[in-house]
């Protein structure tokens, strides 16, 4: 179907880019998702006393998904048009990315529900 080259929006293009959007957006919340799982296992099995989780590999995992998690709420954060709505709407996952400290690990399992109530 041939574009209109007069100014106006092609539409397969538009269509193209909202799927080729949407598969983006899905590819980020399973990745997110995934980081999630993966941070409270490793707190599951740390209590457990099955690994140490500040013992190497498991400390340099769980420092790259607690760097991955500050990078992406401060992205949002600075994308967000209202700071303090954007704030109080993501206090979990502002919580989430504490140091990792055996009274804050709970704030991670919750990110996990948050983002089972996002994707109703």
């Amino acid at each position: 179907m041939p574009c209109d080259t007069k100014g106006s929006v092609c539409l397969h293009t538009f269509k193209f880019q909202n799927k080729y959007k949407n598969i983006i957006y899905i590819g980020y919340e399973i990745t997110m998702a995934v980081l999630s799982i993966a941070s409270i296992f490793m707190i599951v099995l740390d209590y457990a006393k099955s690994i140490d989780i500040t013992a190497y590999p498991y400390n340099v995992f769980d420092n790259l998904i607690l760097t991955i998690f500050t990078i992406d709420y401060f992205g949002r954060l600075i994308a967000s048009k209202n700071k303090r709505k954007f704030i109080a709407g993501n206090i979990w996952d502002l919580l989430s990315i504490i140091p990792v400290n055996q009274a804050f690990c709970f704030f991670r399992a919750v990110r996990i529900f948050r983002i089972f109530i996002l994707r109703r």
